[in-house]
């Protein structure tokens, strides 16, 4: 079978690529043909090349060639759906002829003009949709094509139960067929690392570096108070996007040693190797893979409580809770005062986590995929 992938986030690689692109490389290992077609195309980046070199194809396609276009929508100046006559011009010149296409888009609704476009080619198509937030609402112009992309889609899956439902609730949906599917993680550790020595308690704060979305801003003003200012503490900020020169001007400001952007980094033993704790002061998430990954490797965490978060932090039991980034602050000082026990809400989290996460999601998609092109 021809099996073609779409992805709507703008970043060459993220968490949200990690089940379409494991997926797509096992479809390809049982021999169907496989191609994808991401927002951004950068065949150098560590993982797109991956998935190139195990066959899976990266047609041409003209939005790179469109800068303008591009560079628009990464600056935040024009919507994602403005872009509508591109991916329909390139669609009418790829010529693939997939027998089942899988959109995984970024929040619930930035592909749903993809699917418009598959349902009147008469192509099916499974919806894959990473977040949902109460902070971005579409205009009620585009509703009848976003409830079409969901209602007609085999499938509408969700990484976390809180994204199907605030879905259903946003569009005034109905979705017998929606169903829950989780990332994988990212490492074939079984155990949780050993717990970092030393007394420095070190902190990472992992994810893009999209302020809007992940709200690196507020956890630096957070730590910029005055209770902080004789505390041991080290923070590494690990990641990449559109906000890294501003996030660096934020720190160099702060004057603060304490706190150091480390940049990209895919080796997450090592990340966990020499830190204890994991903030994540985000507006807007689906289920990060970076909240189960720390969790996997035995680390709590301070989150806000947005998407899927809640189905794993338990406050004081496997982290803290922030009801929002700008009051993440407060979740900070309770796991502060609560730093000796990090240990051990740290084996809780990596207890939970092993409950919680299916061993296989990748496999499970793949089988779904199968089963839907053969109807």
């Amino acid at each position: 079978m021809n099996i073609l992938f779409f992805s709507t986030v703008p970043e060459p690689w993220g968490g949200s690529e990690e089940l379409w692109g494991k997926t797509a490389v096992l479809l390809k290992s049982r021999g169907h043909r496989v191609a994808a077609i991401p927002f951004a195309k950068e065949l150098n980046h560590p993982r797109q090349k991956e998935l190139w070199r195990e066959g899976v194809e990266f047609p041409p396609f003209p939005l790179k060639s469109l800068s303008l276009w591009t560079s628009a929508y990464r600056r935040g100046l024009v919507p994602l759906l403005s872009q509508r006559p591109l991916f329909s011009l390139a669609w009418t010149l790829l010529g693939l002829k997939p027998d089942l296409a899988v959109i995984s888009q970024g929040c619930n609704w930035d592909g749903a003009w993809i699917a418009e476009e598959l349902f009147k080619n008469s192509i099916p198509y499974i919806l894959l949709s990473h977040k949902a937030t109460e902070s971005s609402w579409p205009s009620d112009s585009l509703l009848p094509t976003i409830r079409l992309a969901h209602r007609e889609a085999l499938a509408s899956l969700f990484v976390s139960t809180r994204t199907l439902e605030l879905t259903q609730f946003q569009f005034s949906l109905s979705l017998p067929q929606g169903g829950v599917f989780r990332n994988p993680i990212r490492t074939d550790s079984l155990e949780p690392l050993a717990w970092p020595l030393g007394d420095e308690f070190r902190m990472a704060s992992i994810g893009r570096f999209n302020l809007m979305e992940k709200g690196q801003d507020r956890l630096l003003c957070s730590l910029a108070g005055s209770r902080w200012r004789e505390r041991r503490f080290h923070l590494s900020l690990y990641g990449d996007g559109i906000h890294k020169e501003t996030l660096r001007e934020m720190v160099a400001r702060s004057g603060d040693p304490r706190i150091t952007i480390e940049g990209f980094q895919g080796d997450l033993e090592e990340i966990w190797s020499k830190n204890h704790l994991l903030l994540l002061p985000s507006r807007s998430e689906g289920l990060p893979l970076t909240l189960l990954e720390a969790f996997w490797y035995g680390r709590p965490a301070v989150v806000t409580d947005v998407g899927g978060n809640y189905e794993l932090v338990e406050e004081g039991k496997t982290g803290f809770l922030s009801p929002s980034a700008e009051l993440f602050g407060e979740a900070l000082e309770r796991a502060w005062e609560a730093r000796q026990s990090w240990p051990n809400l740290g084996e809780e989290a990596a207890r939970r986590v092993r409950r919680f996460q299916p061993p296989h999601p990748e496999r499970d998609l793949a089988d779904l995929i199968e089963r839907q092109a053969a109807l």
